[in-house]
């Protein structure tokens, strides 16, 4: 097998017969040659999404997953993932995307049509941004995916009317902006000129 470490996370998932359930496991490679590797040094993560690199940071959040309330941080350092801290999500909330300004970090909780404003520095909750104004058919507007450009933060929302995927009947994405400095909703920007919306809600590629 390849020695692991390096400059390269590769995240690896191994799914249960079901395909919904299963483990998934990050780790540090040298590079993207081909190569054998095994799981034995990895780092278990969260099966139901990815992990989210903010800079030198790796945020290991829980997804959909209702097996832990429980996000990690990890730091690149000597070529390796170590672990910086860790805080517990409410129940149910759906931890979806993490973006960070400064010392603060903003995580789209699906579960709850909230973003949650922590200090990632000491990983701390701070407040809370309340977004279930803006839900269509119901009190959650489903946030997903964040980007942050200058003092705004755009969040990807998806508009779950239960079930897994936005209404058919509205073929729409939503996309709501909020200003940081007051860590206030501005507007919610829909679009609804664009094909194919019933397979492609609203998600960002990430940063």
């Amino acid at each position: 097998m390849t020695p692991q470490g390096g400059d390269v996370l590769i995240c690896t998932t191994i799914p249960s017969p079901d395909g919904m359930t299963g483990s998934a496991y990050m780790q540090m490679i040298g590079n993207v040659d081909e190569a054998a590797y095994d799981n034995r040094n990895a780092i278990p993560t969260s099966y139901s999404i990815p992990p989210i690199v903010e800079g030198k940071y790796v945020f290991d959040l829980t997804g959909a997953s209702s097996e832990s309330n429980t996000i990690k941080k990890y730091a690149f350092e000597n070529e390796l993932l170590v672990e910086k801290g860790s805080m517990v999500t409410p129940e149910n909330s759906m931890p979806m995307d993490i973006a960070i300004r400064g010392s603060k970090g903003y995580i789209a909780l699906r579960g709850t049509g909230q973003i949650l404003v922590i200090d990632h520095e000491k990983m701390t909750s701070l407040k809370s941004i309340d977004l279930t104004n803006y839900g269509i058919g119901d009190q959650n507007p489903d946030p997903t995916s964040l980007i942050i450009r200058d003092n705004l933060l755009f969040v990807a929302l998806l508009q779950i009317e239960g079930g897994y995927i936005p209404n058919p009947a509205r073929p729409a994405v939503d996309v709501l902006i909020i200003d940081l400095d007051k860590e206030e909703p501005l507007k919610m920007i829909t679009e609804t000129s664009s094909p194919n919306f019933h397979s492609s809600p609203s998600y960002f590629l990430h940063h």
